[in-house]
């Protein structure tokens, strides 16, 4: 499911699901409507070797993915957390 977050520039996030994890990547919509990942450079090993990767940020299984979401939303929205939430 891809969020529009800038017009302009056609900017936006996907919730993704792999193998019952949970993500959310950084996504531009090319004028075909297709969806095109941003992708980041990160370095890996002890030799540093560079791997390029998609930008995400990943949430864990489902039931980790809703708490950390709602938690992230109840911080924007100045409520107070959920009971029995981890705090993140």
């Amino acid at each position: 499911m891809f969020f529009m977050t800038n017009e302009k520039f056609r900017d936006g996030f996907k919730l993704d699901e792999y193998k019952g994890a949970y993500s959310i990547s950084s996504v531009q919509m090319g004028k075909d409507e297709k969806e095109y990942p941003r992708w980041c450079k990160i370095e890996l090993g002890k030799e540093k070797r560079e791997q390029k990767i998609p930008l995400a940020v990943k949430l864990g299984d489902k039931d980790m993915a809703v708490e950390a979401l709602r938690a992230m939303l109840n911080e924007l929205i100045g409520t107070e957390p959920i009971p029995d939430s981890p705090p993140f």
